[in-house]
């Protein structure tokens, strides 16, 4: 399934806070084992990953008994390199020693085919010591899961994927080739490449199935529109210059409000920027502005939901929120510009709360807060009429006015240039070279929300090799 564009994504979390973090799985557990066996002869000295799963396997077997036959190890690129394990997080201070440790995970098989999003995981410390043992596992009763034999063939399944497999081309400045979570430094490198946007196949029907509801709510219009800025250089020089421009644009008064500044890091392009804030106390209404320190450019700004409600259910159309939004960005740019709108998305509860979903026992459960209906478009610079992935900006206006709601400018500070392509790879041949490795695995997948699960869990078609692009010059999957 493609994933938001990182700005859709920053944009999303200023129309839904959680205030309790989502409920664990049935059955979890995490605890440093009293026990620490060893798997090398010499202690202190460092293992290598072959003999961290070994001794996790050992560990499990020994820990589970006969239902470790229900486990099989989950495979993963990182599970090679050391992790930091940060112990019991209330306990640390800056100066606890960091221990690093392999990060081991077995996913839980149900009839022989693994469960996801449940799993234990063995952490096992460098010298072969078992360090930490998380059990996340689900427990359920098998009859409730689809029959494997029910299946439709690999065969067929793979002319179901087929249908639905969309191809995307987008440059990137700073595409991130090394995990963060590796422990190694983060290597990244400009690309073009080809976003793959996959589906989920029903294995007992071969249709797609919709397990997140964000999606059958977002678009990827792929409209060209030219920019014009509407007037002079935004430039902001103090938390004054801020409220004024707000109380000029959108009527709010700032100025009456609490105010706070800090200096942060901007989280795109490493550069320091200043934040701007007001708090209307009575109501905790908050107005967030961040500035880019050096440029004095605006890079985002969040205003509050409307105090006036709508008529529940009314909406404006797709298409009056994009034109809406291009008006925003108009009176942020600082030059003419031609840009291509590459998603929009419609945040509401019906997008982002399975239909389901007990809302009744979430808000005495698991309270949510939601910040009102909203568009999200997403516009992204163009290099040789391709839309630049690291490049671009948010807009998300009110869902029922039109109304301004935030800003977001996603830029990289590099100067990277972008790889001269002479000839790249067409759609076709994109598809191709991504269908030729593909190799389907069947998985079970029963979606919750909120420590609530579906009234049914389903047998799928996924991918089984994890594919992040296709490289556009060369058809390499990466």
């Amino acid at each position: 399934m493609k994933c938001f564009n990182q700005v859709a994504a920053v944009l999303l979390t200023t129309s839904m806070l959680s205030s309790a973090t989502p409920a664990s799985a049935h059955n979890h557990t995490d605890s440093t084992s009293p026990h620490s066996p060893k798997s090398n002869e010499n202690e202190g000295t460092p293992i290598t990953p072959t003999s961290a799963i070994q001794t996790a396997e050992l560990f499990l077997q020994k820990h589970l008994g006969p239902q470790a036959k229900h486990y099989r190890l989950l495979v993963q690129d990182r599970m090679t390199v050391p992790e930091i394990v940060t112990g019991d997080a209330d306990k640390l201070t800056a100066n606890s020693p960091l221990t690093y440790a392999y990060p081991i995970r077995f996913e839980r098989l149900i009839n022989g085919i693994p469960l996801d999003h449940s799993t234990i995981t063995v952490w096992v410390g460098q010298t072969g010591e078992i360090l930490r043992y998380e059990d996340h596992s689900q427990i359920h009763d098998p009859s409730a899961f689809p029959i494997p034999s029910r299946a439709i063939t690999m065969t067929e399944a793979k002319k179901a994927f087929t249908k639905h497999l969309e191809l995307y081309p987008y440059y990137r400045k700073q595409q991130l080739f090394t995990s963060i979570q590796s422990g190694e430094r983060p290597k990244t490198a400009p690309v073009l490449k080809y976003e793959v946007e996959t589906a989920v196949i029903n294995a007992l029907t071969g249709e797609k199935i919709w397990l997140e509801p964000a999606s059958r709510h977002t678009q990827y219009p792929d409209t060209i529109v030219p920019l014009k800025k509407t007037g002079t250089d935004l430039l902001i020089y103090s938390q004054a210059d801020a409220a004024a421009l707000i109380q000029q644009q959108f009527g709010i008064h700032p100025d009456q409000m609490q105010h706070s500044v800090q200096l942060g890091i901007h989280p795109a392009s490493g550069l320091p920027e200043d934040t701007y804030q007001w708090v209307d106390e009575p109501t905790g209404r908050t107005i967030t502005m961040t500035i880019d320190h050096a440029r004095r450019h605006i890079t985002s700004l969040i205003l509050p939901e409307p105090l006036a409600t709508h008529t529940p259910g009314k909406r404006i159309t797709s298409e009056a929120a994009q034109r809406a939004a291009i008006s925003y960005l108009e009176g942020f740019l600082n030059t003419n510009e031609t840009m291509k709108i590459t998603q929009v998305f419609l945040s509401s509860r019906d997008s982002l709360i399975p239909g389901w979903v007990d809302q009744g026992k979430l808000a005495m459960e698991s309270p949510i807060r939601f910040d009102g209906d909203q568009y999200v478009i997403v516009f992204s610079r163009l290099h040789d009429g391709i839309p630049v992935q690291d490049d671009s900006f948010g807009v998300s206006v009110d869902a029922a006015t039109g109304a301004f709601r935030s800003y977001y400018a996603f830029s990289p500070a590099a100067t990277d240039s972008l790889p001269a392509v002479p000839a790249k790879l067409s759609v076709d041949q994109a598809r191709k070279a991504y269908l030729d490795q593909l190799s389907l695995e069947l998985r079970y997948v029963w979606p919750r929300f909120h420590g609530q699960f579906a009234p049914q869990p389903y047998l799928v078609y996924v991918p089984k090799n994890k594919f992040s692009f296709i490289d556009a010059t060369t058809g390499k999957m990466i």
